[in-house]
C-alpha cells in the first residue's frame, strides 16, 4: 500500500466536514449524527466522531487501499483507529482498522480489534 499524504487529507477532509456543519445547521439537522451526501439516498450512520477519526489519522499511518466506496466508487483509504484515552479510562475504549472514503466522507468499515 502506498503512504498519503495525511496533512493534505486532513485539512480536506476538515473542509468538507465544516460544510456538513454548516448545511446541517442552516436545515435545523444540527447535532444530528446522520447525513446523506446524496439526495434521496438513505442517510449515512456515523460509527464514530469525526473529531476522533481525525485524531488518529494524525497520530497512525494513513494507507492506500483498492476499496470502493460504496456510495461514490472513489477509492478508500485505511486508518488505525483508536477511541479517546477517555474512553479507556473509562473502560469503554475500542480501535481497529476503519476504511474511509476521503472524498464524500464516509467510515465505509471498522474492524474492531481491541476493546476494553
Amino acid at each position: 500500500m502506498e503512504r498519503i499524504n495525511v496533512e493534505e487529507l486532513v485539512k480536506g477532509l476538515e473542509g468538507k466536514l465544516a460544510l456538513r456543519q454548516r448545511i446541517d445547521a442552516e436545515s435545523g439537522r444540527e447535532g444530528s449524527r446522520r447525513w446523506s451526501v446524496f439526495p434521496g439516498q438513505e442517510d449515512e450512520m456515523v460509527h464514530f466522531k469525526w473529531k476522533d477519526v481525525l485524531d488518529s489519522m494524525r497520530k497512525y499511518p494513513v494507507e492506500a487501499t483498492d476499496v470502493v466506496c460504496p456510495v461514490c466508487g472513489e477509492k478508500c483509504v485505511e486508518i488505525y483507529f483508536s477511541s479517546p484515552e477517555w474512553t479507556w479510562k473509562n473502560l469503554c475504549g475500542c480501535a481497529g482498522t476503519m476504511v474511509l472514503c476521503t472524498q464524500c466522507p464516509r467510515q465505509v468499515n471498522f474492524n474492531m480489534e481491541i476493546m476494553n
